[in-house]
């Protein structure tokens, strides 16, 4: 795994075997739902460019990024980002 830079993760061995027990031998799938996790932190914290989102929370690419999100919570991430988003205040 590569380190934090980049949007890797630094792990030991010893860590993904403790995964693999932990998710029933699916350290990919525990990986890729703290990635999604950090992207919808970003889209609702801050007004990152999606590209940058993808990468600050470790996918390749946009296009995945919208696969895992669209997967896990059914929006693209201008839909949670959207959806997220302060209400205007109507001006007095």
């Amino acid at each position: 795994m590569q380190g934090a830079q980049g949007g890797q993760i630094p792990i030991q061995r010893h860590d993904i075997a403790i995964l693999e027990e932990l998710e029933h031998g699916r350290p990919h799938e525990w990986i890729t739902q703290r990635r999604v996790d950090h992207a919808r932190h970003l889209l609702e914290a801050t007004e990152l460019p999606i590209n940058e989102v993808a990468t600050a929370a470790g996918f390749a690419d946009p296009i995945l990024l919208r696969k895992h999100l669209r997967g896990t919570v059914g929006l693209t991430p201008n839909a949670y980002r959207r959806s997220y988003a302060a209400p205007q205040a109507d001006p007095a």
